[in-house]
């Protein structure tokens, strides 16, 4: 029995393969989108009470630009699928005196 394979029935196919996915890293993004929309929904609140409209807007969309190079930073440093890649190379070496 496999790390991944429990409640499943021994006679009975699985409909899909086990997933080796952490759910970690869709969580701390969800959380720092939620965190984003919350700062902006109290800055629109915020702006609302403001005499001047100019004035509503432009803290409006001070707070917007501050949000998102924040978040664009936060996901740049909490979020490890931006530095991941792969590539296939074949070249000749010798291992242990002798060409493989």
């Amino acid at each position: 029995m496999g790390f991944f394979d429990a409640f499943r029935d021994p006679p009975a196919p699985a409909q899909y393969g086990p997933q080796y996915t952490p759910v970690t890293s869709d969580v701390l993004l969800v959380g720092l989108a939620v965190g984003a929309a919350i700062v902006l929904l109290v800055a629109l609140v915020v702006s609302l009470g403001e005499r001047s409209v100019l004035t509503g807007v432009g803290f409006v969309l001070k707070v917007t630009v501050g949000v998102a190079v924040t978040l664009a930073i936060l996901v740049c440093i909490f979020d490890p699928h931006w530095k991941r890649s792969s590539t296939t190379t074949s070249f000749q070496y010798k291992a242990i005196g002798r060409a493989v």
